[in-house]
């Protein structure tokens, strides 16, 4: 049974954002109704061709680039060309990007496994599963092949929407504006290591806020990765030292 109580007072005890405190209930909310699929799940679930899209998802195959735009201003931009990326931007914030970069010319495939806040390089992922969430709720989670390995694929939820991008075929090969699709998919996937952005009086932040190896179990650790500010708005303040690198 869910302590409700003990998720409320998490805001106190580990300073979480209202918004996340949110999230963090929905999640297990949905978690705790989890159910059998239906034939009708199943069958959208198991889509591996190349589909049209639905709802606010957008594709162009000659750039081979996916657009979303998220119910509540926010924008998610995969480009699979020569120079791959997934950007993250948001109405809200003028100046504000969020870029999952990093390939290799070698065998041509993208890592995505580098994290910058407006071009500066703030992290490395931390686990082979990598999930942020927006202010509005919605819901990119990255699964790669491993911590330092390539992207598979590319998940999007958000309200009834659902979007999944599989990376090596550089194809949408699910796209559904079903809301028990969508429930069902979030529930199944693990989200890694989550974390979000923020909007504040001062600017924005960009943080951490727990891990989910097995869905359905949570383990919360808040902690800030970058800042900007409106005073200073060509500065990124870097909150988190990434041992791996030098620089952060």
């Amino acid at each position: 049974m869910i302590d409700w109580l003990e998720i409320l007072s998490m805001k106190k005890k580990y300073h979480l954002p209202v918004s996340l405190i949110g999230l963090i209930c929905l999640h297990l909310f949905l978690t705790g109704c989890k159910h059998d699929p239906s034939e009708e799940v199943i069958n959208e679930i198991l889509t591996t061709e190349e589909i049209e899209p639905v709802g606010h998802m957008a594709v162009d195959p000659t750039s081979h680039s996916f657009i979303f735009r998220t119910n509540g201003g926010g924008t998610i931009y995969v480009r699979l060309n020569e120079v791959p990326e997934i950007k993250i931007s948001h109405d809200d914030y003028e100046g504000f990007q969020l870029d999952f970069w990093g390939s290799t010319p070698d065998d041509a495939s993208f890592y995505g496994m580098h994290e910058s806040l407006n071009w500066k390089h703030l992290k490395d992922r931390l686990s082979n599963t990598r999930t942020i969430i927006f202010p509005d709720g919605a819901k990119l989670t990255m699964i790669a092949d491993g911590v330092e390995g390539p992207l598979i694929s590319v998940s999007i939820y958000d309200m009834n929407e659902s979007h999944r991008i599989d990376i090596q075929r550089k194809e949408l090969i699910h796209s559904s504006g079903n809301l028990t699709v969508a429930e069902e998919l979030e529930i199944q996937e693990a989200d890694g290591e989550v974390g979000g952005f923020e909007f504040t009086e001062t600017g924005l932040i960009y943080f951490n806020s727990f891990i989910e190896t097995t869905p359905g179990i949570l383990e919360y650790d808040y902690y800030l990765l970058g800042e900007l500010l409106f005073d200073s708005p060509n500065a990124v303040l870097d909150h988190y030292d990434d041992p791996r690198f030098d620089h952060t």
